[in-house]
C-alpha cells in the first residue's frame, strides 16, 4: 500500500466543529482545526473539543448595566 491507498485503509478524523457540547460546556474556538479520535466524535472527545463554560460572575457589566439576580448560576456562552 501506499499513498494511493489512503482513501481505501484510513478514515479522516472527524474534527471538533462536529462535536455538540453538553450544558455546561462550549466549544472551544480552535475547534475546526482540533481532531476526534476517530472519524467521527464521542463522548471521549469532550475535552479536546469543549471547555467548561465559565459562569456570568467571570464578566464585569458595562456602564449601564447590573448583574441579573442569581448572575453566579448563569453560563456564559462562550468560552473566551
Amino acid at each position: 500500500c501506499d499513498v494511493h491507498d489512503e482513501e481505501t485503509c484510513c478514515d479522516k478524523l472527524a474534527t471538533c466543529n462536529t462535536f455538540i457540547c453538553p450544558i455546561g460546556y462550549v466549544q472551544r474556538p480552535d475547534a475546526n482545526v482540533l481532531t476526534c479520535m476517530f472519524d467521527h466524535c464521542r463522548e471521549h472527545d469532550l475535552h479536546t473539543c469543549c471547555g467548561q463554560a465559565p459562569n456570568c460572575s467571570a464578566m464585569t457589566c458595562p456602564v449601564g448595566y447590573s448583574y441579573k439576580s442569581g448572575y453566579q448560576d448563569l453560563l456564559c456562552t462562550d468560552a473566551d
